[in-house]
This record gives C-alpha cells, structure tokens and sequence, in this order.
C-alpha cells in the first residue's frame, strides 16, 4: 500500500486572514480563495528554518452545514481529493508558496465525490487563470492584516 502524502494546512487565523483578498472562485457549492505567500525577510540574526515552499491549504467549515459528523466527512472528502490532485498534478500550482482557503457552502453537503472533484478542478482552473477580471486583479492588494 502506497503512503499517502499529508497536506501542508493552515493553522493560524492570522494565516486564513492573509489569503483573503487573493485571486476567488465562488461557486453555490464553495469559495476557493489563493495567495502566494510573501517572501520571509533575511535576518541577520541566528539561522531562522526555512519552510518549505510549496502549496498550503486551509478548510473552513461552518456549523450551519450539519452536525460534526457531516462537517468531519466534507474535510475528509475534499482532503483526499486534494492529495489525490496534487499527486497526479492536476491541480494546477500558483507557483511556489502559494496558501488555498477553501470555504464550504450548503450546496457541497448534497455533492457526490465525483461532483466535489469536479468542483474544486474548476475553483483551481479559475483561480489559475492569468486573464482574470481587472476588478479581481485589484483585490491581491498586500493590505495589514487586523483583527
């Protein structure tokens, strides 16, 4: 049996902050937000570890879609179909360092795998585009993240 690799997720609410106002998709189902992260300073202190430079995730799943049991099967399902897609490579990367937020909505609870498969496939398309809307090309203004 192959090991399956782990997603690198988002932990921090500073970090969630962060990817909004990044490149959106918005569907009945989800709302896929992208952000390349920023370039760490160089400090001229001690040696600071070096994260890795690939892609992040974040999940957010509110209660108003069902009871802890149904939220706990829509993350694993969009979990496995996220590992599934960066092993094959078909989720398109935004380059190194990027962080995805992906926002369940009501319509994703009725969604079978398949469905919730193709979804994200075309949230990662569109997110990907280089040709968005200029209004969406204002919206990646880096703006101080307050609480």
């Amino acid at each position: 049996m192959a090991a399956v690799a782990r997603l690198r997720t988002l932990k921090r609410r500073s970090e969630f902050l962060r990817v909004r106002g990044g490149r959106r998709y918005a569907s009945p189902a989800l709302v896929l937000e992208a952000r390349v992260r920023p370039e760490p300073p160089l400090a001229p202190g001690p040696a600071v570890r070096e994260e890795p430079a690939g892609a992040r995730f974040g999940i957010t799943i509110t209660k108003a879609l069902g009871t802890s049991v149904v939220r706990n099967r829509i993350r694993r399902r969009i979990k496995a179909i996220l590992a599934g897609l960066s092993a094959s490579g078909t989720c398109p990367d935004g380059g190194p360092g990027t962080d995805y937020v992906i926002v369940a909505r009501d319509r994703l609870v009725g969604l079978t795998y398949d469905e919730l498969r193709g979804e994200l496939e075309k949230a990662f398309a569109h997110v990907h585009r280089s040709n968005q809307h200029p209004a969406a090309k204002r919206r990646t203004i880096d703006r101080p993240v307050t609480r």
